[in-house]
């Protein structure tokens, strides 16, 4: 297998707009693609896409892209690759070729997407923070498209327990890490990678989108949607997952919030409802040692009045005044129990004096 023309046929692939899926199924390789006649061509495309894939057989300057790739150190991964993700051979039309930088994940590894919104309120990142240290403490690798929100809040819990993340994104990696490489994407490349479909230089594109979600899915067990409106990225990533075969959790949010409007109507729908993060293992029957953890009584500091202020505090943002007034309890004491709680990593303080439950 000649990996140069694997490559010269995935930027021409992209660059011409067509997909070579019916080709290759076809039984023909990269070597016998190269050789095709105008004639040839136009059996499987119409005369304006030949006319785009043979513009950028012309164009493409195949040493340039190679010697690229090697420089930044971008591997290639082919689909008959042992480290290729196994459950992304499973979907229909699956990546001939993936770009990665960093380290890829073992063939054996549990992946979960995780996505939702980028423009997320403070209780959806804090959620999907949550999510991430709790797959990470499992073994659970999270996928996700490295957008800002509910993506970056998920990866940045898996990173502070040294888990894998796996970044997938809609354009080159090149494209992707110009004009510099992010310390937040410097630290996923320590236990996990940047991949992409796109050739290195490729840039992005609205329709690149959907392309790249299909890959977060793909290589995953299972997606988890954090915090969606009903129009969004997001959604389409669910209905890839559940096209796929795949399981889908929702988290549920305010009954009238637009932002969590595309979790309701997954929910609605069949999705599976995230009550806890211990619904997200179960759902999926994993047998997984690490998952005991996570039955271990919460111990809460301050004693009665700590349980009474802590069973007050939920997953939607609560103020300090209404605990003190539910609770007719000294500010001062209502204080230091907060901080105690907070010490102990079971609350969160959002601006103006709000809390919000973090387990």
């Amino acid at each position: 297998m000649n990996l140069q023309n694997r490559v010269l046929l995935n930027c021409v692939e992209h660059h011409a707009s067509v997909v070579l899926e019916d080709v290759y199924r076809d039984g023909y390789s990269p070597e016998a693609i190269l050789e095709f006649s105008r004639e040839k061509w136009e059996g499987y495309f119409s005369r304006v896409k030949v006319n785009r894939i043979l513009e950028s057989l012309s164009s493409v300057r195949i040493e340039s892209v190679m010697e690229q790739l090697f420089e930044q150190k971008i591997g290639i991964l082919p689909i008959e690759d042992p480290d290729y993700p196994p459950l992304l051979r499973e979907i229909y039309n699956p990546p001939r070729l993936l770009y990665y930088l960093g380290k890829l994940p073992q063939a054996n590894s549990l992946l979960i997407s995780v996505v939702g919104s980028r423009d997320s309120t403070m209780a959806g990142r804090l959620n999907a923070r949550d999510l991430g240290q709790f797959l990470a403490d499992r073994g659970i690798g999270v996928v996700s498209g490295l957008a800002r929100g509910i993506d970056y809040a998920a990866h940045e819990g898996v990173l502070k327990h040294n888990g894998t993340c796996i970044g997938v994104v809609a354009c080159g990696i090149h494209e992707f890490t110009r004009p510099r490489l992010q310390s937040f994407h410097a630290s996923i490349l320590e236990n996990g990678c940047i991949l992409s479909e796109f050739p290195p230089d490729f840039p992005v594109y609205r329709k690149s989108f959907p392309i790249r979600n299909r890959i977060i899915t793909g290589m995953s067990v299972a997606t988890v949607l954090v915090e969606a409106a009903l129009r969004s990225g997001s959604m389409v990533s669910a209905r890839l997952a559940l096209e796929q075969g795949r399981e889908v959790f929702a988290f549920p949010g305010p009954i009238f919030s637009e932002t969590y409007s595309g979790c309701h109507d997954l929910i609605r729908n069949g999705a599976s409802l995230v009550s806890c993060f211990e619904d997200i293992v179960r759902d999926l029957a994993l047998n997984l040692p690490e998952f005991q953890k996570a039955s271990t009584q919460i111990v809460v500091p301050g004693g009665e009045d700590g349980k009474r202020v802590y069973a007050l505090i939920g997953k939607e943002p609560q103020s300090v005044e209404e605990i003190v007034y539910q609770l007719q309890m000294p500010l001062s004491r209502v204080l230091g129990i907060i901080v105690d709680l907070e010490r102990n990593q079971l609350l969160s303080r959002l601006p103006g004096d709000m809390l919000i439950r973090r387990t």
